[in-house]
């Protein structure tokens, strides 16, 4: 980066500065600078675009001025509007100015009225030059990253010589080898090259102290981590959520270590004052950069892979399979390692084109081919389908394996044909892609599981008081909206990878999800998926509450069921207002506008939603009125049965045979309804019974005046009688009628004192009759003689 791009930096650093101990000074002298900032940095970048000298380093150092421009300008403009509003609210205050011919206002109010009208105009201009800042801003930023990407695919587009050719061949091996033998040289020529009186076990010896202390610290964390933390071979059937979290302490644990020698090492090697330089200084760095990643690949690869304990695997392929994808997992780690340590020594030394090529050639060539073997579909095939998986997942794994089995070829064709740059860079990419999307998909296991869990758990249905239809509705919507967030998410962590830039790439997302413009309405993706979660948060919480008021405040109160539920029921519908005005208000709507939304909403609700308003109002009606309660005992035309739940639309009522019979309320308020408990839970039992014709029939009557006053069930007031309802065809008729204080039992005490009743009367020698027909049959032959007569 030139020093004109340090400049600018000092300016905005100085301007902000001068803006923060300034805060005194006159605002309008401070906006002014600042502005002026603002154009000095958005001309240079223009400038930068117009000339011939461009520089990765300098596009990207440019790309983050006009950045850091962007940001001050949306923090004023903001700053600007809020003064904008306010002033304008002052403004209204004072009222209208006075008409022509009317007395005039008082001077301290004109002198308001104007610095007001003062005050909303500078705003407005303040507004209109962060407007154009930030266009500028945006034009420049997008032209720079324009010019990033063109160099990029223009260096990757460049030819290259043939690896193969022998020329090529004669002159960039030995100069690999004379490279090689240079790097391996440079501890001596280090050595040799320190001032007199400093040796070098003098310089190292530092370092071999802290090398050390970094073996101690790291081999002591590495042993408590995975004492505590070990993995037990006896255990199976262990859920995702265990295994991953122990794959992941074990890759931590494995990792501590060497990550812990080699961070204190690299500490030492870059500390200011180092005597350490040159060729030995860049070696060391880079050898250590790609000794951490080596061992943090393997330590991660093999917990999570876990190759020697299956019943810990997050992967569901066979023992074999995980064997072999470790050992290539492990190949490609060395390969790459080496790779990128002189990669990152010739990257600032330099080596010629053909000894580039050659090395391209040689490393893309290994990379590519176990990137290859890591990508047979066979490797990783789960021998039993995953909890949630759907076949199209599988089809969509083989699809991508294939997809990225193709680019790797082409990959390694280009570095044979002249291509090398591009093919190095797209198998190195390759690969960081198959890593950070491997990483993703095992969160995304983690994120199913953990929401599996969550929404399995008893305690969690209880407090929330949520259904359990509902529970795996949501589970399966879950699905349904994850997988998608996942991948949305998988494709922002891998373009970066790609070569197009994080910033742009945040940019582009956040101008995407901040939504587009329908007239005046401005509608946003993120608005709608935060008032989503705001609404359902909302209703969770509702929930959870409505279900500690049911618990633990009503369920203390002596208040009767119906009551409780209605009360009860009441905060629910209240908590369900209260979730969709949260949810609105988070979308910015104004409630205000709420009114016009209704009266546009009458002409549906008078033809599309008439019944489902119908439905709605007669289910508040009967929460207010409570003609019938939950727990009441109900006849509704044909259906009889208990009211279990009064909701939105309808009232669950609960038959005999233990079905659900489903009644909007509107047919409910409509119709007549026979309640049996409506005002207490008295009722009538009538037992009736026949005796053979020369019973006593006083005796009969007080057997079973007897009988229902031995009953503990039945009332004594009202006092049971006993009805002589008719002289039946073969019985006289007698009816036996009491009431019970529980209505729910007239069933059983009915039952109870039939039973009694068939006892006493066997034991009296009372008859209960059977039915008698009696027929009368005329002798035929008689007939034939009268009518031969």
């Amino acid at each position: 980066m030139n020093c004109k791009i340090v400049c600018l930096y000092f300016v905005l650093v100085i301007s902000i500065f001068l803006s923060s101990v300034a805060h005194s000074a006159d605002a309008a002298s401070r906006e002014t600078i600042e502005t002026a900032d603002w154009a000095i940095v958005l001309r240079d970048a223009t400038l930068y675009l117009q000339s011939d000298e461009k520089t990765p380093a300098r596009t990207q150092g440019y790309m983050s001025l006009v950045r850091q421009v962007r940001s001050r300008a949306n923090n004023a403009k903001a700053k600007f509007q809020k003064d904008l509003e306010l002033s304008g609210k002052l403004l209204r205050t004072i009222g209208p100015p006075p008409t022509k011919g009317s007395p005039p206002e008082p001077r301290e109010i004109a002198d308001r009225r104007e610095r007001y009208n003062r005050q909303i105009a500078t705003a407005r201009g303040r507004i209109a030059e962060a407007d154009l800042a930030i266009i500028r801003a945006t034009e420049l930023e997008d032209t720079l990253s324009r010019e990033k990407l063109t160099r990029l695919f223009g260096d990757m587009s460049r030819r290259t010589p043939i690896p193969i050719a022998p020329r090529v061949l004669a002159k960039g091996v030995p100069e690999i080898a004379a490279e090689v033998r240079r790097i391996l040289r440079s501890p001596l020529d280090w050595i040799a090259k320190l001032p007199p009186g400093v040796g070098g076990s003098a310089v190292l010896l530092p370092g071999i102290v802290v090398l050390i202390l970094g073996v101690l610290l790291g081999w002591g964390i590495r042993r408590s981590v995975l004492a505590f933390f070990s993995r037990d071979d006896g255990l199976s059937e262990l859920s995702y959520a265990r295994r991953f979290g122990a794959a992941a302490v074990e890759g931590v644990g494995n990792g501590i270590f060497p990550g812990t020698v080699l961070a204190a090492l690299y500490i030492w090697v870059t500390r200011p004052g180092t005597l350490l330089s040159g060729l030995f200084a860049g070696a060391l760095t880079s050898f250590i950069l790609a000794i951490l990643l080596f061992c943090l690949v393997v330590a991660f690869g093999r917990s999570f892979l876990s190759p020697s304990q299956s019943a810990w695997r997050l992967t569901g392929q066979s023992s074999e399979n995980a064997q072999s994808a470790y050992r290539l997992i492990f190949i490609l780690a060395a390969v790459f390692s080496i790779d990128m340590f002189f990669s990152n020594l010739w990257g600032e030394e330099g080596v010629s084109a053909e000894a580039a090529s050659i090395y391209s050639a040689v490393f893309g060539t290994l990379e590519g081919w176990i990137f290859l073997r890591l990508g047979r579909e066979e490797l990783w095939r789960t021998e039993t389908a995953q909890e949630g998986e759907i076949p199209q997942q599988r089809q969509t794994w083989k699809f991508t394996c294939r997809i990225a089995r193709v680019l790797a070829v082409i990959g390694i064709a280009a570095l044979f044909v002249g291509y090398g740059a591009f093919g190095k860079r797209l198998l190195t990419n390759l690969i960081w892609t198959g890593l950070l999307l491997w990483i993703v998909v095992l969160l995304r296991g983690l994120i199913h599981e953990l929401v599996s869990w969550s929404t399995k758990s008893e305690s969690t249905q209880d407090k929330l008081h949520i259904p359990s239809r509902m529970i795996e509705r949501f589970r399966s919507w879950w699905r349904v909206i994850v997988d998608p967030v996942v991948f949305l998410c998988g494709i922002l962590i891998v373009v970066p990878v790609w070569g197009v830039p994080p910033g742009d790439l945040i940019r582009w997302t956040l101008q995407a999800l901040s939504g587009f413009q329908v007239g005046s309405i401005r509608i946003s993706i993120i608005d709608i998926f935060l008032a989503i979660a705001v609404f359902f948060f909302a209703m969770a919480g509702a929930r959870f509450l409505q279900r500690q008021l049911s618990e633990r405040v009503l369920e203390q109160t002596n208040l009767p069921a119906g009551i409780r539920h209605s009360l009860n029921a009441g905060f629910g519908y209240a908590g369900v207002i209260i979730a969709a005005l949260l949810s609105i208000s988070v979308t910015g709507i104004d409630l205000s506008n709420l009114a016009l939304v209704v009266s546009a909403l009458s002409v549906g609700i008078g033809f599309g939603l008439q019944n489902v308003v119908n439905n709605f109002i007669s289910g508040l009606i009967l929460l207010v009125e409570r003609p019938i309660k939950v727990g009441d005992w109900v006849r509704v035309g044909s259906d009889e049965g208990i009211v279990k739940r009064i909701q939105f639309r309808a009232t669950e009522l609960e038959t005999w045979q233990r079905a659900s019979v489903i009644i909007p309320n509107a047919e409910i308020i409509s119709t007549s309804v026979t309640n049996l408990t409506h005002r207490d839970q008295y009722g009538r039992v009538e037992v009736g019974v026949g005796v053979a014709y020369g019973s006593d029939v006083s005796r009969v009557r007080e057997i079973l005046l007897d009988l229902a006053g031995k009953n503990e069930q039945v009332s004594r007031q009202p006092a049971p009688i006993v009805v002589f309802r008719d002289f039946g065809a073969s019985s006289l008729d007698f009816e036996l009628r009491c009431f019970t204080p529980n209505v729910m039992s007239r069933l059983g005490v009915a039952s109870d004192l039939r039973f009694e009743i068939e006892r006493r009367l066997r034991e009296e020698g009372i008859e209960i009759p059977f039915p008698q027909r009696v027929i009368h049959l005329m002798n035929p032959q008689t007939s034939d003689q009268e009518k031969e007569s």
